[in-house]
């Protein structure tokens, strides 16, 4: 009878070991449900120099209807649309973690990390002024599905080249032209020039020479190199070295057992840095934490000066 007891006892701490390691397994493959995701979270990092911040976020369009859920050409159910935006955000906010704990893995001082969610452009705006009041930001690292004009976030509240532009094609305001920008600003709506204003106010604050890579689609452009997208017009602005991808990103791409440190382009990546040239890299993969910049000049840029901006498409 006691060999039975001793038995069950061994037997139930294998299940709870079991359990604590698939837990820990599912931790960078399966996030909390949407709800429960906190929109900020720093994350240590190792040795810090108080100096400067990287930030890490993830763009949400999260389970809220959309228009396209009913007006769409392609046939889906509603609740197929809600599980695929939530599995997405969920993996988004999973590449954070999972790039700030490399980052703490690194040993060296590297300043704190911050982590966030934006399911606006507003809400992402306001994280990047949160992390500018614990220090210049040195890196950022953007997930969530985008273009060369957008960074997609709940239907046409995101963050754009242009707001005016997003509004004139809307299905979710109405109006005129004037009352249609208001409108989506009002839901959370942002563009260039909000980022510019706060730039050029201090409330957002970078290094002198800042990388920011955006991990989502297409950012560099969709076919070729947009010269007048958020990537080409945030380089000289910030003096900032800025990855993006031409074309589709695809995680699916990943092979070999560290293929979630590497980020996937159907096309190419492309790297512009400051007012020079862009320069396409001709590869289809590459390391984000390889691409950040923990050496650079601390100092924190200056308010931009007035430049004129391409005419949008």
């Amino acid at each position: 009878m006691r060999g039975k007891i001793l038995l069950s006892f061994v037997f139930g701490l294998f299940l709870s070991g079991c359990g604590a390691s698939l837990a820990v397994a599912q931790d960078d493959f399966g996030a909390a449900p949407e709800s429960q995701i906190a929109p900020a979270e720093a994350a240590t990092a190792g040795p810090t120099v108080p100096s400067t911040v990287n930030v890490l976020l993830a763009g949400h369009r999260t389970a809220a209807e959309r228009y396209t859920d009913t007006h769409s050409k392609r046939r889906r159910s509603i609740a197929w649309r809600v599980r695929s935006r939530v599995a997405d955000d969920r993996n988004f906010t999973n590449r954070t973690r999972f790039l700030a704990h490399r980052i703490a893995e690194l040993g060296r001082p590297v300043g704190p990390t911050e982590r966030g969610v934006a399911t606006t452009g507003e809400e992402l705006l306001d994280a990047l002024v949160r992390a500018s009041q614990k220090g210049p930001i040195a890196n950022l690292v953007i997930y969530g599905h985008a273009g060369s004009a957008a960074l997609f976030m709940r239907e046409d509240r995101g963050f754009y080249a242009s707001v005016a532009e997003v509004a004139k094609g809307s299905q979710i305001v109405s109006g005129t032209e004037d009352e249609r920008d208001d409108e989506l600003r009002a839901a959370g709506a942002r563009d260039l020039s909000d980022f510019e204003g706060l730039l050029a106010r201090g409330d957002i604050r970078f290094v002198r020479s800042p990388v920011i890579v955006f991990a989502g689609c297409g950012v560099a452009g969709k076919r070729d190199i947009d010269r007048a997208g958020i990537a080409a017009r945030l380089a000289p602005l910030l003096n900032a070295k800025v990855i993006a991808s031409i074309d589709v990103t695809d995680q699916s791409m990943g092979r070999g057992r560290d293929f979630r440190n590497k980020e996937y382009s159907r096309r190419t990546w492309v790297r512009f840095q400051g007012a020079d040239p862009p320069e396409r890299l001709n590869t289809r993969v590459i390391d984000a934490l390889q691409q950040l910049n923990f050496d650079g000049d601390v100092v924190a840029a200056g308010p931009p000066p007035t430049a004129e901006h391409p005419d949008q498409n």
